[in-house]
């Protein structure tokens, strides 16, 4: 008949690219795609179940004085989903798509403001943390981007801080504006696959699977040099460090791996108080890869 669709086949016996077994089964087209649209009214109403229960949250949030965003949340999320998903969907596929709902999700709770500089793909890092549903501003500086988050400007920032050396007009505008954390990172990916994103805030977050902790030490007179306090840090727990430039007296980055509300974080940090100089946290931190 003129304008049938042809019988689709799928061969008995066969596996996807991902090596999962894919159901034995031959119909027609048309009988495949009402399926397909019977699943897809089913998504939209547990989408639209999922964000009232979200709304309902953003109330509590917002009667409490709580912070929106929570990046520990979204990292276990992220993680549980990674070990949920049998395929044949992609693990970043299904990231991206999750990535859209929390987005949307969010702004029924409060329509986020993301501050970003324009180099180094930072608003593009930016828009792949926080989703479409955010709107973005394209931050002139450094100290812009601080200056706008500590003052309410806007709710979150977005700082290439490793490009892939340290940026040290970052580091300086997040001393400048000590109420400012860093509250998540995340690994650049394709063209950027060497730059860290910090996103900054005026919230603490809790501990997840993979964290870091950034201090910004400040050695006392005649106390260890950098080499030195490398040395007092186990290797497995140092990420990186560096001296930054242009500021007086000299302060020292330091990552660390863990969160800070660990004994072992927490100790390292009091020993380098003790015994280097004044130890400032800047943010302890999830962090997020693709």
């Amino acid at each position: 008949m003129a304008g049938a669709y042809p019988k689709l086949s799928v061969p008995a016996i066969g596996k996807f690219s991902n090596g999962v077994s894919y159901v034995k089964m031959s119909m027609d087209i048309q009988t495949l795609r009402r399926k397909i649209d019977s699943l897809d009214h089913e998504v939209v109403k547990l989408l639209n179940e999922r964000c009232s229960l979200a709304a309902q949250i953003g109330s509590w949030k917002r009667q409490h004085g709580q912070p929106f965003y929570v990046p520990e949340r979204e990292k276990n999320l992220y993680d549980r989903l990674h070990g949920k998903n049998p395929g044949p969907l992609p693990q970043k596929a299904l990231k991206a798509i999750y990535r859209e709902i929390i987005s949307a999700a969010i702004s029924l709770e409060k329509p986020l403001r993301v501050i970003a500089l324009s180099s180094y793909g930072t608003i593009e890092a930016a828009k792949e943390t926080f989703g479409s549903s955010a709107s973005f501003i394209c931050g002139d500086n450094a100290c812009g981007v601080v200056s706008g988050v500590a003052r309410h400007k806007c709710d979150y920032g977005v700082l290439p801080l490793m490009t892939p050396t340290l940026n040290h007009r970052a580091v300086r505008a997040l001393a400048e504006f000590p109420e400012v954390r860093i509250c998540a990172k995340k690994i650049g990916s394709r063209g950027h696959a060497g730059v860290s994103y910090f996103i900054i805030g005026l919230q603490a977050t809790r501990p997840c699977s993979v964290d870091q902790t950034a201090v910004l030490v400040s050695p006392s007179k005649g106390k260890s040099s950098l080499e030195a306090l490398a040395g007092m840090i186990p290797e497995t727990m140092l990420s990186r460090h560096a001296v930054v430039r242009g500021m007086k007296p000299q302060a020292i980055f330091i990552e660390l791996n863990g969160h800070q509300s660990s004994e072992a974080v927490r100790t390292l940090i009091n020993d380098i108080s003790v015994r280097v100089g004044t130890c400032r946290l800047l943010g302890a931190y999830p962090v997020f890869s693709e």
